[in-house]
C-alpha cells in the first residue's frame, strides 16, 4: 500500500471513530437531560443542579435554565435573570419568562430591579428594531 492510501485509510477509521463517540455522548446527553427534567419536577433541586451542570453544551440546556428559573421566580436573584437573558437573548421562551419575572418583581414591590429590567428590555427592543 501506498503511503497516502495508508493515510485515507487512517483518516477514515479515525472519523467513524468519532462518529461513534459523537452519537454515544448525545444519547448520553439525551438521557441525562430527561433524567435532569425529572429531577427538577420531584423537587430534587440539588441532585438536578448537578446532572444540569454537565448539559451546559446541549442544544437543549436553555429550556433547562428556563425550567429552573421559572419556578424560581419569587426567589431568584436579579443578576442570575439578567446572566440567562443576555447568554441566550434569542431563546423562544425569553420574553415570557422576562414578563412573568417582572410581574414577580412588581409583586415583590422590588422597584429598582423592575426598572433596571424594563429599561433594559426597552433598549434591547430598540436595538433589534435599528
Amino acid at each position: 500500500m501506498t503511503t497516502q492510501r495508508i493515510q485515507l485509510l487512517l483518516l477514515a477509521l479515525l472519523l467513524v471513530a468519532c462518529a461513534g463517540t459523537s452519537a454515544a455522548t448525545l444519547e448520553e446527553q439525551r438521557r441525562d437531560y430527561q433524567a435532569a427534567r425529572k429531577l427538577l419536577n420531584a423537587g430534587k433541586t440539588e441532585a438536578f443542579l448537578k446532572l444540569a451542570r454537565g448539559l451546559e453544551d446541549y442544544v437543549l440546556y436553555p429550556y433547562l435554565q428556563y425550567s429552573y428559573l421559572q419556578r424560581r421566580l419569587s426567589k431568584v436573584a436579579a443578576s442570575e435573570m439578567q446572566s440567562f437573558f443576555a447568554r441566550y437573548e434569542d431563546f423562544p421562551k425569553a420574553g415570557e419568562l422576562r414578563a412573568r419575572w417582572l410581574k414577580q418583581l412588581a409583586r415583590n414591590r422590588q422597584w429598582q430591579d423592575y426598572r433596571s429590567e424594563e429599561h433594559t428590555s426597552e433598549l434591547q427592543s430598540h436595538v433589534r428594531i435599528s
